[in-house]
C-alpha cells in the first residue's frame, strides 16, 4: 500500500505473450499477473512499457544477453548435387 492508501501494483510473472496490430505496426503484449492478485486478474500490457517501467522484470526468454550470443551460425552439411537435367 502506498501512503495515500492506493494499492501498489507490481508484476510477479509473465504468463504469455502475443503480437497485436495497432494502426500499421505490430507490438508485443505480455499477460501479466501482479503480486498479491489471483491469475484471474492478469491483464495484457505493452511489453516495452513494462520493461521501461519495471527495469528488473524478466520476460522469460526475452531478457537481453550482454556480450553477444552463444549461438553460432551453422552451415548445411548437405552435398550439392547438380541436376542431371541441366548437365550439358
Amino acid at each position: 500500500m502506498a501512503d495515500d492508501g492506493d494499492l501498489l501494483i507490481e508484476p510477479e510473472v509473465i504468463l504469455d505473450t502475443r503480437w497485436v496490430k495497432q494502426r500499421s505496426i505490430f507490438i508485443e503484449e505480455s499477460l501479466v499477473q501482479c503480486k498479491r492478485l489471483p491469475v484471474d486478474y492478469a491483464t495484457w500490457e505493452n511489453s516495452q512499457e513494462l520493461c521501461d517501467k519495471f527495469i528488473n522484470i524478466n520476460l522469460k526468454d526475452k531478457v537481453s544477453v550482454t556480450g553477444g550470443s552463444i549461438d553460432k551460425p551453422k552451415r548445411s552439411l548437405r552435398v550439392l548435387v547438380k541436376n542431371p537435367k541441366y548437365l550439358d
